[in-house]
């Protein structure tokens, strides 16, 4: 039942580094906690769904999901059209599928939003700092990432994630 534990086993059955993991890891954390229904800027453990979310607004409205898809139309919308279910949406193991497929430019991840340069550019990092950083600035593109104190908390859990699960 632990999400992190989850996520780690997710990757490392597709055969990426323990310190991509971990960076990428860091971010979720940063992101959402870990929890697949987060809307953005609602209290931790506080679930929404993604039909909930594609019915508040036309658009999607704020950012939603694992890794904070935003809009998250990029996810919902794409997946409905593409004959998933919302029970389906909403799970850690499809969002993290349709990561994947946004990181190695396949699937429908790849097809709707094809991330492969970001994913090209985390996997070619060499340790644990470095690809918590590189997914921050080219795949979350978050506002203040080019501001250390806003990059360090993603940075000290990657690093915990990478002590807890693996090595570099």
């Amino acid at each position: 039942s632990d999400n992190a534990e989850r996520i780690w086993n997710f990757f490392i059955a597709k055969g990426w580094q323990p310190w991509v993991i971990a960076g990428i890891i860091g971010n979720m954390q940063a992101e959402s906690g870990l929890q697949p229904m987060r809307y953005q800027s609602t209290p931790s453990g506080q679930e929404t769904t993604s039909l909930s979310v594609l019915s508040r607004t036309a658009t999607g409205g704020p950012a939603w999901g694992i890794v904070q898809w935003d809009p998250p139309t990029k996810i919902i919308q794409t997946s409905r059209d593409a004959g998933i279910s919302h029970e389906t949406i909403d799970t850690l193991e499809y969002q993290l599928q349709f990561l994947f497929e946004q990181l190695t430019g396949a699937g429908l991840g790849g097809r709707v939003s094809n991330e492969k340069s970001a994913g090209d550019q985390v996997l070619a990092t060499t340790n644990v700092e470095q690809a918590a950083l590189v997914f921050a600035q080219k795949y979350e593109r978050c506002k203040l990432c080019g501001n250390i104190s806003h990059i360090q908390p993603r940075i000290n859990f990657a690093v915990d994630i990478l002590n807890r699960f693996g090595s570099q």
